[in-house]
């Protein structure tokens, strides 16, 4: 079981986005209730709003707090399009499977891994060194409501 957070990240990374010629879009997949999901580890509004208050914020430096605030402000708008390309203000990016506007430069994807492991990180801690717990957190779902997740993430190992 990886308990390091560079395979950790890896395994998410590859079951969430690892069929995608360019990871850094919002999730293909439209659920009824919606998702903010974005990027390689599918980074969801709701958890980068966790991470941004008070109790957690610290760990991250400012340019990674900037950077989080800018991937709220995305998730904003990941929130009020999609499939509704008849609504006023409507732009493709934000759609699913759209790129957003937060991935400019290789420093940002540089920023978004750093993010991400520092949340994947905390995670782990929360759940006692077990990844599978994490896993658990991050994805918002236990094991057993998506067994199909699960072994994408955990099979190879």
């Amino acid at each position: 079981m990886p308990t390091d957070i560079n395979q950790l990240y890896a395994l998410v990374s590859n079951a969430e986005t690892g069929g995608e010629k360019d990871p850094y879009i919002r999730t293909r997949v439209a659920p009824k209730e919606g998702s903010t999901a974005f990027g390689p580890v599918q980074i969801t509004g709701r958890l980068i709003r966790g991470h941004l208050s008070p109790a957690n914020v610290g760990r991250f430096t400012p340019e990674e707090q900037a950077f989080m605030r800018r991937m709220d402000s995305q998730a904003a708008l990941f929130a009020k399009f999609g499939k509704e390309p008849a609504k006023p203000g409507y732009d493709a990016r934000y759609d699913y499977g759209g790129s957003g506007d937060l991935i400019k430069t290789d420093a940002d994807k540089k920023t978004y891994e750093q993010v991400a492991k520092k949340m994947m990180a905390y995670e782990l801690e929360r759940a006692k060194g077990d990844p599978r717990k994490a896993v658990e957190q991050w994805r918002g779902k236990k094991q057993s409501e998506d067994p199909t997740y699960f072994r994408k993430v955990f099979d190879g190992l």
